[in-house]
């Protein structure tokens, strides 16, 4: 597949393409690289389970679960002696 056209997929998932800034690339670097770039992205998120990954599907990412919200834990108290 052409890095052009695989630019052009990559590009439909929300937010990655902008994340290729925090790499140093701009819009003007060539398409194979931002390609490559943005594979490397999506690699680590797989390797950290921030998603996952199939030969039918390619990437997928689940919903994000809402976190428990933890009580305030109360202050502890001054000892005075």
């Amino acid at each position: 597949m052409p890095a052009s056209r695989l630019v052009q997929q990559l590009g439909s998932i929300q937010g990655l393409m902008e994340k290729l800034g925090a790499l140093g690339l701009g819009v003007s670097e060539p398409d194979a690289l931002r390609a490559s770039a943005a594979e490397f992205i999506l690699e680590g998120l797989y390797a950290h389970r921030r998603i996952s990954r199939s030969e039918e599907r390619g990437y997928a990412a689940d919903e994000r679960k809402r976190e428990a919200q933890e009580e305030p834990r109360p202050k502890p108290r001054r000892q005075f002696n």
